[in-house]
Order: structure tokens, then sequence, then C-alpha cells
């Protein structure tokens, strides 16, 4: 166990020097870090993933001191709200998507951070903004699990997508109900979906079953995407999803959304893995087209994509 860092003198708190410092040299008034603590804060902003354009959100915080086993430590605890109505500097955030950044200021330590998705269950509820007019705003989440909001999703199937990242399969019977969070479910139900799952071999393999939208309960639950998927683990016809790492995405009438998950199936078990650990060069928002999956499966294609982008890097450092 390492050595405690504060200890407590009645109400007042005191930096405990390193074993090798003779603590007896340093007088009280030198350890005394009660008011440093007490005024420890924490700023939040948010930058705009393409624009760069960064708003500060208005944010309270205090230092908390927690006592376990007779050590004590400090926590800096923060709390903020963002408005898109006057988010940026009083007027509305614009669209599209925000990274949310913290920073925390403590005396002679700091530190910044992107927020990180917790153990549990994933935030995924959407809410409508009525000001200046009626936007969608939706948490989402990024393929490092760091948490960002997007303001205004361009499609339905973009506003799933976002959250994606929090889908849940069960197995029954041969086939696999994947099940995705849904921020937001318009009252018409959304348009008709389908999900579509991808083979990453060689084999070039797609297949594609309906989506039904549930609603939830409005203000309080996220809805979500059911789909029912046929699976075979030994000789699977074309009907199936088989062995192997299957790309997912989302097919409306007049597009086609990634999403950020992926299913493995080996040895019959199905599991949810991000689509990025599946394919690196998957970008599950961008617009995947015939051309971009075939080059996927080309041998070298991948080489040669990163060998230029390492190159433009390279040129641009110089």
């Amino acid at each position: 166990m390492s050595r405690p860092r504060f200890r407590e003198d009645g109400d007042r708190l005191h930096w405990r020097p390193p074993g090798s410092v003779d603590h007896t040299l340093l007088p009280d008034e030198v350890t005394d870090v009660t008011d440093a603590v007490a005024r420890a804060r924490i700023d939040v902003y948010l930058r705009h993933q393409d624009t760069g354009d960064v708003y500060f959100v208005p944010a309270t915080s205090e230092a908390v001191r927690i006592h376990e086993r007779g050590r004590v430590r400090v926590q800096v605890h923060g709390r903020a709200r963002v408005d898109v109505a006057t988010g940026a500097v009083g007027e509305p955030l614009p669209s599209g998507q925000w990274e949310i950044h913290v920073r925390m200021y403590g005396g002679a330590h700091r530190a910044s951070s992107r927020i990180s998705r917790p153990d549990g269950p994933l935030t995924c509820l959407g809410v409508l903004a009525e000001h200046p007019r009626r936007r969608l705003v939706v948490p989402c989440w990024s393929d490092s699990g760091e948490l960002g909001l997007c303001v205004e999703p361009r499609s339905f199937s973009e506003s799933i997508a976002l959250v994606s990242a929090a889908a849940t399969v069960t197995k029954r019977e041969g086939h696999v109900f994947v099940v995705v969070p849904v921020p937001y479910v318009p009252p018409s139900g959304g348009p008709a979906l389908e999900l579509v799952l991808r083979d990453t071999s060689r084999r070039a393999r797609e297949v594609s079953v309906p989506a039904l939208v549930e609603p939830g309960l409005p203000g309080k639950t996220a809805g979500q995407l059911v789909a029912k998927v046929p699976v075979k683990r030994f000789m699977p016809g074309p009907e199936h999803v088989g062995p192997g790492a299957w790309l997912t995405s989302l097919r409306a009438e007049d597009s086609e959304t990634g999403l950020r998950f992926a299913l493995e199936m080996r040895r019959g078990r199905v599991e949810v893995r991000p689509a990025t650990a599946v394919d690196p060069e998957y970008n599950p928002l961008g617009h995947d087209t015939a051309l971009r999956r075939l080059a996927r499966r080309v041998p070298g294609a991948r080489y040669a994509v990163r060998l230029v982008r390492a190159s433009t890097h390279r040129y641009l450092r110089d």
C-alpha cells in the first residue's frame, strides 16, 4: 500500500512529504494545504469535432475528503450543465458532434482529460431542445469510450449509430437477438430499417434482416432497435451469420449508416466488439460505399493506405 499523501489535524489538512524527507524539518505552516485544496476547481468545455470551435460550460466543483482505512484522500467533484440554446457565448450551439473536455486545477497540480464511459450501462437517452427551434440532442460515445454530444443528428439512423456502442446480443435457438438503444423515437416510429451484417473475410458475404424499433418512456428511458439474426456454426447458408467477424450498419430506403459495433462468432458464441477493433480502417459514421468495402478486401490495400497516411504526416511535420 502506498504512503498516504495527506493527514488531518482537526479540520486542517496537511501534505505528507515523501519518506526520503524528514517531516520534522517541515513546520505545519509549510505542509498545511487546507486552503489550496479548497480552491481546487474543475473547468468543462466543448470542442466541435469538425470546426474546432471551443466553448466553456458553466460548472460548479468542490473538494471532498474521503476516509478509507485510516487514510485520507481528496477528490474534486464537479457538475456542469450544457444549455444548447445559449452554449455558444449566449448563442445556440451549432449542429454537429461536440467533444466534452475537463480540466482540473488544484494548487500545483493540473490535469486534463475526457470523460470515459462508466462500467455500467451507457446513457443513451436523447432530449429535445425547444429553443431557438426544436432540435434533438444525443449523448454519444467515441470508439475509445469518450463522452460527447451531438446536436441535431443528420438522420434517424445516425442518432442510433451515435449510441450503438451500447449494443447487446442474446442467443436463442439458432438466432441472435441484437438490441441497440434508440435515443429518440419520433411519433411516426421512424423509417423502416434493416440491420446489415458484412463478413470481414474475403468471402464478402452480406446478411440483412428487418429491424424493429420500439419506443421507450419519453424523458425517462431510451427506445430500442431489435433485430433477429439467423446464425449457424457449421455450413452456414447465404441467410445465416457464420463464424468470423461481421461489421454492422443500418440501411434505410435511401442511405446506409455504419454502426460502432461488430459481431464476432467463435466456437458457437456470439459477442459484441467495437467495430474499429475488428477493422481499424473502418469509419463507423462515415459514408460506406461498395468501392470502400471492396478496397478493404484487396490484399495490400490497407498497407498502402497506411503508407500514404504516414508519408503525408511526415510531409506535414517537415
